[in-house]
């Protein structure tokens, strides 16, 4: 039986809670499950810590983006959450409507070979153009 065990893991916030509630929760269970036949588990939050970000899906800078995708590849973006952080909990913590959209393939993203097609590039920029254009005529 081993004396001692430490583990390293990563907790995701969801939409809806805050990083501290998350944190408190996970204590929570954690000290609920100890027993007292040892010393209590310690926990130590590290590295990056994230608040969530939502902007619905039926906002409309959703629809413009997802029309002039369409519009521009031929077909809409597939609507999802990312289970990172993002600056986008920055814009949308000042009420910011905010989407994260761009080129490649998000599972390539990072890594050490991290590269985007040519043609990936120029039709996201027409995208975000066509996004921009709409935009300003309102």
């Amino acid at each position: 039986m081993p004396d001692e065990l430490v583990f390293e893991g990563r907790v995701g916030v969801p939409v809806g809670m805050t990083a501290a509630e998350v944190r408190n929760r996970l204590e929570s269970v954690v000290a609920t499950a100890a027993d007292d036949r040892g010393e209590p588990p310690v926990i130590a939050w590290t590295g990056g810590q994230f608040e969530p970000a939502e902007t619905p899906v039926d906002h409309p800078l959703v629809a413009v983006v997802c029309a002039e995708a369409a519009a521009v590849s031929g077909h809409p973006p597939a609507l999802a959450g990312a289970s990172y952080g993002s600056d986008m909990r920055l814009y949308c913590a000042h009420g910011i409507p905010t989407v994260m959209f761009g080129p490649g393939d998000l599972h390539q993203a990072h890594a050490t070979d991290e590269s985007v097609q040519t043609a990936a590039v120029v039709r996201h920029a027409l995208i975000v153009a066509a996004v921009a254009a709409v935009f300003g005529r309102r």
